[in-house]
């Protein structure tokens, strides 16, 4: 991201809005946020992928736990 945190998201937002179940573009929309240190953000695209029918394989659903702090029960 470079610090281009704007760009960045423009960006990640299209990519889920064209694809939305591509559970990977999610988590990285979400860690724009995180960067920026804005949990309530991160927790809300998280959420907004879940319902979207996103789907998160096994190393998406460890960087989100490992690296954005998601508890493993939000995938229940």
């Amino acid at each position: 991201m470079q610090q281009r945190y704007a760009q960045a998201e423009e960006l990640l937002r299209m990519a889920v809005e064209n694809e939305p179940r591509v559970g990977e573009s999610w988590w990285r929309y979400a860690a724009v946020y995180k960067e920026q240190g804005n949990d309530e953000k991160v927790r809300e695209i998280l959420e907004e992928g879940k319902d979207q029918g996103a789907r998160w394989n096994s190393n998406d659903r460890k960087v989100i736990q490992s690296y954005l702090e998601i508890e493993p029960s939000f995938f229940e």
